[in-house]
């Protein structure tokens, strides 16, 4: 039997820097695959550098967002700050529907299979991953912890649940999640009753007549709107499909109001949209009672969402064309202007793209922008008037001119020895 040997290979990594790596096996074929991995990745200076610089921002947002200060050494703080940035978007994508195991677990009622039972009873933790994982982030300060459940992040959840289900057993890490739903998940239906009955005290939250005793928080800071407490994928899409953006353990949308409209409208929509989905709505402003009242009314100016406007695009100005959300219509009819040109540039703070068409098709525009309702900003108008107040100039002027001309064979006419030489044939 062949004898393991050291084997050693100087090559370039990932970032351009030359480095010497090293494997033990069987030929050097075989090592030098493994350590073809190493090279994949950044040289050590280069890692180290790009893990200080994360860790450097993950404790910045920490601070700005006033999270828990972790416990450890400093390597292990380090660390734990990247781990904990990553579970605040983890936490955002857990989605888990448990039908198949709910079914699952009639079939082995049926069969008395006790054994079965336990398992499905086991599996169905699930349900409670997603308010686990944000117990975790809320009270957890051991920085050993989060490098401990790390590997959470890297698991491919699908898949370990899919096998988990057809085999009758904890595929993969399914059995390391259920140990973290163990261990921080906590029935808090009586705390919640005593909460929700003392945050109902609370002037400042709105409550539908449909209340189901949840309770989002809404505020107002710097030109921005930051929201918590939202749950659940079709709750998330109303803040989604109102431009918002999750940044660690709140969404945010900052709110210009030349694109946006006020904040105050802004705010209102948002909480008359949380409120007919049965949400609780703190609101944090000093503009509380007018929000209220819009939200609750609807009397909020509604978001303008479609916009046709002005801005430079290589030293010229521009018509841009721009809507929130996906539509092939827009997109497709605006792409058949002439000469239009798509750019991913980032409009109006939340905007990705827009259809780019230059000033002299303005009677295009204006036609696109009419048929689908799309707003124009007082610069865009302005643009379009001035080109067609132009439009009139040139037909003022080849009217006076064709008058001239009418003019002058009606006096030459009466007076036919004096015709001007520029009347006459060649």
């Amino acid at each position: 039997m062949a004898n393991l040997k050291r084997y050693e290979f100087t090559k370039e990594y990932k970032c351009g820097h030359e480095g010497t790596e090293e494997a033990l096996a069987y030929s050097e074929y075989y090592a030098e695959k493994i350590v073809d991995e190493r090279f994949e990745k950044l040289c050590p200076k280069c890692f180290a550098e790009k893990c200080e610089k994360e860790s450097e921002l993950a404790r910045k947002e920490a601070d700005d967002l006033d999270l828990l200060d972790l416990k450890g050494t400093k390597a292990q703080v380090d660390w734990a700050l990247r781990i904990r940035k990553d579970f605040y978007s983890y936490v955002e994508d857990v989605n888990i529907d448990l039908t198949k195991v709910y079914k699952k677990k009639e079939r082995r009622k049926k069969r008395k299979d006790e054994a079965g039972i336990k398992f499905c009873d086991d599996m169905l933790k699930l349900k409670n991953y997603e308010k686990a994982i944000r117990t975790f982030l809320d009270t957890e300060d051991r920085a050993s912890k989060f490098i401990e459940y790390r590997e959470i992040l890297e698991m491919d959840f699908d898949f370990m649940f899919e096998n988990s289900l057809k085999y009758n057993f904890f595929h993969g890490g399914m059995g390391l999640i259920i140990k973290f739903i163990d261990e921080y998940y906590v029935d808090d239906s009586d705390t919640l009753k005593l909460s929700v009955e003392k945050e109902m005290e609370d002037l400042s939250i709105i409550y539908p007549e449909n209340f189901n005793k949840d309770i989002a928080s809404i505020e107002d800071k710097d030109g921005a709107i930051f929201v918590t407490g939202v749950s659940g994928w079709d709750n998330k899409k109303i803040l989604i499909d109102n431009g918002f953006y999750f940044i660690g353990r709140a969404w945010k949308r900052a709110i210009k109001k030349k694109y946006h409209g006020d904040i105050i409208d802004r705010m209102a929509e948002l909480a008359n949209g949380l409120l007919s989905v049965g949400y609780g709505v703190k609101i944090d402003s000093p503009n509380y009672l007018e929000i209220k009242d819009k939200a609750i009314n609807g009397s909020y100016e509604k978001e303008v969402k479609s916009w046709i406007y002005i801005r430079e695009q290589d030293g010229e100005d521009k018509f841009f064309i721009s809507w929130r959300g996906y539509s092939d219509v827009y997109f497709d009819t605006a792409r058949s202007l002439p000469y239009a040109k798509w750019t991913d540039e980032l409009i109006a703070s939340t905007w990705k793209g827009a259809m780019v068409v230059d000033l002299v098709y303005y009677n295009q525009v204006l036609d696109f922008g009419e048929s689908y309702d799309f707003t124009f900003t007082d610069e865009a108008r302005a643009v379009i008037d001035s080109f067609k107040a132009k439009e009139i100039d040139k037909e003022v002027i080849s009217k006076v001119d064709k008058d001239t001309v009418a003019n002058k064979l009606v006096d030459q006419l009466e007076r036919p020895d004096e015709i001007e030489d520029d009347l006459l044939d060649d």
